[in-house]
């Protein structure tokens, strides 16, 4: 508990987002019960509270600390700062591909791409990964959704 308590700051955005959650998917609940309306609020809503937790108990040092114990200085530079935009920019890309490429095969090449630009450059997990999650996310949906999502391999 000690390790969660180190930055209050952190501490208060994380409860903050899971409290907006919650209260999100409480009032989605009581306006309509039905399963086609709550088919992406369930679903996104535990994914969020599962990422506050890992955020909560997965908390680096802060800075000042790692550098009085000798740890090294994290590397910086243009290409940090500008991987928001790069990230973005794929987003927008994903979205407008979905009706060309098909929503499996634009997941795919999505998520792989998230992943090599997150991951220092490493073909080989990006594209492991991209192929089981992108295509595990896309029958995932298409089997919770009560109509058909435009597929290409699915």
């Amino acid at each position: 508990m000690k390790r969660v308590l180190r930055n209050p700051g952190n501490l208060l955005v994380v409860l903050g987002c899971a409290a907006a959650t919650i209260a999100y998917v409480l009032d989605a609940q009581a306006r309509s019960r039905s399963i086609e309306n709550l088919a992406f609020i369930v679903p996104l809503a535990v994914a969020v509270l599962a990422l506050c937790l890992l955020v909560l108990f997965t908390q680096q040092e802060p800075a000042e600390n790692a550098k009085t114990k000798g740890a090294e200085k994290p590397r910086g530079g243009a290409a940090n700062a500008a991987l928001p935009y790069y990230c973005f920019g794929a987003f927008v890309a994903y979205v407008l591909s979905i009706p060309h490429l098909g929503f499996d095969v634009a997941n795919m090449i999505f998520v792989a791409l998230f992943v090599w630009l997150q991951s220092r450059r490493q073909p080989l997990r990006a594209l492991l990964f991209g192929l089981v999650f992108g295509l595990g996310a896309a029958w995932v949906f298409q089997t919770i959704l009560p109509y058909r999502l435009p597929m290409t391999l699915l």
